[in-house]
This record gives structure tokens, sequence and C-alpha cells, in this order.
């Protein structure tokens, strides 16, 4: 009977690791000693494990703790990768910023592009994010020159130009 439900995890632990983990638990109640169904038990709990972290990276975001979600996304790896689950809830995140990028003033976009850092966005989406924030920059440059601050507007031409925007 272990060996049956060692075959049936064995068949469910890419894709449903936490099926798999309760029935290797109770592969090895019956067969305590089996080297294989520890093994496979300590993959299915990795890989369960995973699954629960997305889903936890997954309500921080829906409840607006957006930084906590990027922290607790980046634990959801096996063998130091992140998992399929978590890669694509990272590209679903990944064009929200970009969207909510768009039409953001200069406090969101440096709260979108930092995010973008934490979360580790690609790099054509963090060179997004990073060039809005960048347009952000130039333009607020823009009006304290206009405005009679030149010194203030050159810390700001400095910060956008650091983030890669052509300043004039």
């Amino acid at each position: 009977e272990a060996a049956e439900l060692t075959e049936r995890a064995t068949e469910l632990i890419a894709d449903s690791p936490v099926e798999a983990e309760e029935l290797l638990v109770q592969a090895r109640r019956l067969a305590p000693d089996d080297p294989q169904i520890v093994r496979l038990l300590t993959a299915a709990t990795r890989r369960a494990e995973a699954k629960r972290t997305v889903e936890r990276a997954r309500t921080f975001w829906e409840a607006g703790e957006r930084e906590r979600a990027a922290r607790e996304l980046a634990r959801a790896n096996v063998n130091d990768a992140l998992t399929d689950d978590a890669q694509a809830q990272l590209a679903t995140w990944e064009q929200t910023l970009i969207q909510e990028s768009s039409s953001a003033d200069e406090a969101d976009a440096r709260r979108l592009y930092g995010l973008g850092v934490l979360l580790g966005v690609s790099s054509e989406g963090l060179r997004t994010l990073r060039e809005r924030l960048g347009t952000q920059l130039a333009a607020r440059a823009t009006s304290l020159r206009d405005d009679g601050m030149p010194a203030t507007a050159a810390l700001v031409e400095l910060e956008a130009r650091r983030v890669g925007a052509a300043v004039e």
C-alpha cells in the first residue's frame, strides 16, 4: 500500500504538492524507513509550502500590503528558484505596476519603481518603471526651475539623470 501511495504522490508532486504531501505522510506511516518516501516527502513539503507562500503573498497584495507581499513572494522558491506559481504571480504584478505607472504622479512613480526593484521584476519592466519615474522627475525639475528654484531643480535633475531620464 505504501508503494501505491508513493506512486500516486509522485504523479501529483508537481501540480498538486499539497495532495502529494498528504499521500506521502500516509505512506511514511506505513513504511517509515523507506528513503524514497522521505526524499519525496521533503520535496512535496517544499513545494506545498511554496504554494502556500504564494497564496499568503496574494492575500497581502490584495490587502494593500504590497511590500510585504513582495517579500513573501520571494520566499516561494524550491531549490533557489521561484516556483511556476510564483513566477506567474510576479508577471501579473509586474503588469499591474506598469499599468499603474502610466498615470502615476512622482510620488507614486517612485513607490512603484521601488516596489518593482523589491519584487525583482524583469529588466524590461524595471526599465519602464524607471523611465516613467525619470519623466516625472524631469518634469518636476523643469517646474522648479521655472518657479525660480534652480538649486532644488538641479538636485531633482541629478536624481532624474541617475534613473536615466533625459534632462534639458
